[in-house]
């Protein structure tokens, strides 16, 4: 009977961290950082197609493989929808959506030859609630604007 060799990336703790500017790589990559951990920090934007190949080949090349996909890229618009512009639409689109596509069709493959792997989307609960100019809506400003939410139980 031969001996499962144990998970590698939960033995040493392998972490990889991908941004868009250079203090929040620096920032990230101090944070995960610690003795045993071997961790990746690269400069990525997951909405070019490239550069989540390029994340997932250095994973593969550090490692030989990747068990865990987490697709957390998100971007934050603090300001009333009729003050967003098309642009900024556009890029928060590209970052929450096509980001996640890349990155899952990226490390598929590898995952596949594998036969194991788990992908991880992550939501903001904030994509759930209706906000108006910064402020919870009361039902009647609700029927008002007719914003239907639904609340989670």
């Amino acid at each position: 009977m031969r001996s499962r060799p144990p998970s590698r990336g939960r033995a040493r703790g392998w972490r990889l961290a991908a941004v868009r500017d250079q203090d929040a790589l620096e920032k990230a990559k101090a944070e995960i950082a610690a003795p045993g951990r071997d961790v990746i920090a690269m400069l990525a934007d997951v909405r070019r197609r490239g550069d989540a190949e390029r994340l997932v080949q250095a994973a593969i090349a550090k490692w030989g493989r990747i068990d865990i996909l987490v697709n957390n890229a998100g971007i934050l618009r603090l300001a009333p929808l009729e003050d967003i512009s098309e642009e900024q639409w556009d890029e928060t689109l590209a970052v929450h959506l096509k980001g996640t596509f890349n990155c899952t069709q990226a490390v598929l493959p590898f995952m596949k030859q594998q036969h194991k792997g788990k992908i991880i989307n992550i939501a903001a609960p904030s994509a759930l609630r209706a906000l108006v100019r910064r402020r919870r809506l009361r039902g009647r400003q609700r029927r008002h604007h007719r914003i239907h939410a639904q609340r989670r139980q």
